[in-house]
This record gives structure tokens, C-alpha cells and sequence, in this order.
């Protein structure tokens, strides 16, 4: 079910554009790699700052704008992931460093679920939200070399 799910998508308009044009891939790999920086940048301040640094920046502050920042860009790295994706459909899904970027993102939305929920023990959320976002980001780099 879930292999001809992935050959649909893998078959589909939108993936034969984004494998056939040429301008196309590389805008949403450039849409998305901004839209990354985004998020990780806004996300590394206030994950740093949950963890005890810069104790003088108010975290009342800092949180929602570096929230609606880290959402835009993951945002954009939705829109964009998502044609990037069906282009490669059935070799990113079987891709152990993509499985593994997809669960580190998973984990890294139970994380910041956690938090707002509970807003206990911040820098250990933090940290791991860190953690994630660094794997998340490594993962799915590294992904595209093999």
C-alpha cells in the first residue's frame, strides 16, 4: 500500500516537473535550505537560551519571535520539501538518513509539544530540541550523498 502510494507520487505531474525542469529542483533545494536556516537559527537562540545562556535576554521576549520565525521557515521547508520529495519519492523513503531526519523531526514536534504544554524543565527541552534539529538537519544533507 504504502510502495504504491509512494509510485503514485513518484508518477505524478508535480514529480515529473520538478525532475524535468530545469530551474525548478534547484529553486524549491534553495527554498528549502533558506527556510532551514530559519528554523534552526531561531530555534539554536531560543534552545540556548532555555539552556541557561544569555540568563540577561528575557525569555518572554525572545520565545514567540523566535517561534513565528522558526514556523515561517518551516513553512518554507514544507512547500518546498514537499515537490522535492515526490521527484524521489521511492529512493528518499527507502534512504535510512531520510527515515532518520523524519524521526528526529518528529521527535523535535513531540519535544516543543511538551514544552508548551508543560513548560517544565526547560532546559532539558532545550537540549533536546537542539539535539533533534542538528540531526535533522545532518540527516537530511547527508541524505542526498547517499
Amino acid at each position: 500500500m504504502i510502495g504504491e502510494a509512494l509510485a503514485a507520487l513518484h508518477g505524478s505531474g508535480l514529480a515529473q516537473f520538478a525532475r524535468g525542469s530545469s530551474w525548478f529542483y534547484p529553486a524549491m533545494a534553495s527554498i528549502h535550505l533558506l527556510g532551514a536556516a530559519t528554523l534552526f537559527g531561531a530555534l539554536a537562540v531560543l534552545d540556548l537560551r532555555l539552556m541557561g545562556f544569555a540568563p540577561a535576554l528575557p525569555r518572554a521576549a525572545l520565545e514567540p519571535v523566535a517561534v513565528r520565525l522558526a514556523l515561517g521557515g518551516a513553512c518554507a521547508c514544507a512547500v518546498s520539501g514537499a515537490p522535492m520529495f515526490a521527484a524521489g519519492a521511492i529512493g528518499l523513503a527507502a534512504n535510512p538518513l531520510f527515515q532518520l531526519k523524519f524521526a528526529a523531526l518528529a521527535a523535535a514536534a513531540l519535544n516543543a509539544l511538551a514544552h508548551h504544554a508543560h513548560g517544565a524543565a526547560p532546559a532539558r527541552h532545550g537540549a533536546i530540541s537542539l539535539a533533534c534539529w542538528t540531526i535533522v538537519l545532518v540527516a537530511g544533507v547527508v541524505s542526498a550523498y547517499v
